[in-house]
């Protein structure tokens, strides 16, 4: 299951100072070198910058909630291949946020994620609640790890699917050459787009390029399920 951990930022004096100190540390914490580096953010409309994000908080109306999340998904039965598509499971777990507090299209947040210093990859957000919160409301947040879950669970069950469609159809077009195993032609067209998590076949670019059909996005073999690099992929993908 995956694990939701919040806290929310004191309010009064400074407030925003703090917001954009934990903005920092979600963009910049060093990696496992221990060198300062620069993670990609993103929100509901996509990649964002960090001046945008800091005009957001400043832009937030009064009595605005600022809360941290962490979500972290379980490396046995969800992230098995570290495949999972973070961004839809912060996405979907702010969809989650938005319809318990019955603020529907009106939750902002702004999110990276970190896999560069543990094992266990994992998703920091900043989340804008634009209102007071009852004891009641305050409740919904423990219950944010149970959408994180179904949605890594899903992405899993599909992500999987895809991995078994690939060998069986990797398999058929296998020779031997001098007691050696070569893939015969290019491998399976079938894809789970790592922009728009939609499966479906792709377009063939060339022997290690994909075009999504749905979106457009671009990207290699080894992005694929079941694929760590571009013969050792080929390979481990049987």
């Amino acid at each position: 299951m995956a694990i939701v951990k919040n806290n929310y930022v004191k309010r009064g004096s400074g407030q925003r100072d703090r917001v954009k100190a934990s903005l920092r540390y979600i963009a910049h914490r060093p990696g496992k070198d221990n060198k300062r580096m620069y993670r990609e953010l993103f929100g509901h409309d996509g990649v964002m910058e960090k001046e945008q994000a800091y005009r957001m908080f400043d832009a937030a109306e009064k009595g605005t909630n600022f809360f941290r999340l962490v979500i972290s998904t379980d490396p046995k039965r969800e992230d098995t291949y570290k495949d999972l598509q973070m961004r839809a499971i912060a996405m979907k777990t702010i969809q989650h946020l938005e319809e318990k507090l019955h603020l529907e299209g009106k939750i902002q947040f702004v999110a990276a994620i970190h896999n560069d210093h543990t094992r266990i990859r994992h998703i920091h957000a900043i989340v804008l609640v634009p209102k007071k919160l009852s004891r009641e409301e305050f409740k919904v947040f423990q219950d944010l790890k149970h959408a994180a879950t179904a949605e890594a669970l899903r992405q899993r069950q599909q992500l999987d699917q895809v991995r078994e469609a690939q060998r069986q159809q990797a398999g058929r077009y296998l020779r031997y050459t001098k007691a050696e195993l070569e893939p015969a032609t290019a491998p399976s067209d079938i894809m789970a787009c790592t922009e728009c998590g939609t499966i479906q076949p792709a377009e063939v670019l060339s022997r290690t390029l994909y075009r999504c059909i749905g979106c457009g996005n671009i990207q290699s073999r080894s992005h694929y399920p079941g694929s760590t690099g571009r013969e050792a992929g080929w390979q481990l993908s049987l």
